[in-house]
């Protein structure tokens, strides 16, 4: 007797729940403070609002995807996930709390240890992902200066006149200028 395939709305419920439970274990593992368990019970019960409000009062979950997952993928992976669950537990319906739960992300993320040009390029993927995810104009611009706060600290590496950041702040003739220093040789490299 074979078992018929689950409904496709089932099975997309299913890999939600383990994508959010792999979450939920990966920030576990670098996070002392996060009720793991609290964080499952969430999960289990459908409660997003719940389970987003654990994750972002602990101190140490969101700095841990800056400076302690060593892979990056799996770093900017989780925290997509979590920009969507922002959206998706508030429907966008409730704007004030959806943009202060955006605004506690991305504050998280600019605060979190790590001054080194690796943190900071980790810092500013993991904004671009909230950026990107993120319609409301206001919310896009909050983010804009969370990410060039966070390329001041390098600017010779992340606001080039050829970069996106540095698109954003340069005339056309800087970046002319920008681009003649460069190909002279006495510009910044990458």
């Amino acid at each position: 007797m074979t078992v018929p395939a689950p409904p496709l709305s089932s099975r997309l419920v299913n890999v939600a729940e383990d994508a959010e439970l792999r979450l939920v274990s990966l920030l576990g593992e670098h996070s002392s403070g996060l009720n793991v368990a609290q964080c499952e019970a969430c999960i289990s019960n459908g409660d997003a609002v719940q389970l987003l409000q654990l994750i972002l009062s602990d101190k140490e979950s969101i700095p841990a995807l800056v400076t302690q997952v060593q892979d990056v993928e799996e770093a900017v992976g989780s925290f997509t996930l979590l920009v969507a669950l922002i959206s998706s537990a508030y429907n966008d319906q409730d704007t004030a709390a959806t943009q202060a739960a955006v605004a506690a992300l991305g504050k998280s993320v600019v605060q979190a240890g790590g001054a080194t040009e690796a943190a900071c390029s980790r810092k500013l993927r993991l904004l671009a992902v909230i950026y990107n995810l993120r319609a409301p104009v206001m919310d896009k611009v909050g983010i804009l200066r969370q990410m060039v706060t966070v390329a001041g600290n390098f600017p010779l590496v992340f606001l080039r006149a050829r970069d996106p950041l540095g698109n954003l702040l340069v005339t056309e003739d800087e970046a002319e200028d920008d681009g003649a220093t460069e190909s002279s040789g006495s510009g910044s490299t990458v």
